[in-house]
């Protein structure tokens, strides 16, 4: 798998250079899910941030009576990951699932960190990708607390 759109889209927002390149490319792992295949299962930790290149990734959780509840889809190019389970290493509360046969790169906990202090800029990469997370679940929170179901779909 060719990691051209990681390096486009961060980019995009923190120029790299060849070396840092490089570098961030060796501690990529790529992986591949099959369809309904589980990426992460609620209970396990969530070791990985995981980058969909191609296919489609669901995050969900599954209430006491076994109804799933889909929080959200990572699309190509979208991020897939239990922010708290991979922050503090502890189980995580939601389920990733392949909706259809789907290519990943992915960077564990101890690589993102080592990212962190080797790339430095990479710092404000993750800020910007942070903020942007934060605006649309504000966005989302406020459409569920004011909007009507008829509101939210026709006013997408």
């Amino acid at each position: 798998m060719n990691p051209e759109s990681v390096i486009r889209n961060i980019a995009a927002i923190v120029p790299l250079d060849k070396n840092e390149i490089e570098w961030l490319t060796s501690v990529l792992e790529t992986k591949s899910f099959k369809k309904k295949e589980l990426v992460l299962q609620s209970g396990d930790i969530c070791h990985y941030e995981t980058y969909v290149i191609r296919g489609c990734l669901k995050i969900f959780y599954t209430d006491k009576t076994g109804t799933e509840h889909v929080v959200k889809f990572a699309i190509e190019e979208w991020l897939a990951f239990d922010l708290q389970s991979f922050v503090t290493q502890t189980p995580a509360f939601y389920s990733i699932q392949a909706l259809e046969d789907t290519d990943t790169f992915r960077i564990s906990v101890t690589n993102l960190n080592r990212l962190y202090e080797r790339i430095p800029k990479f710092g404000k990469f993750s800020r910007v990708m942070f903020q942007n997370s934060y605006v649309l679940l504000q966005n989302r929170l406020m459409q569920n607390l004011f909007e009507t179901a008829e509101d939210k779909y026709s006013n997408p």
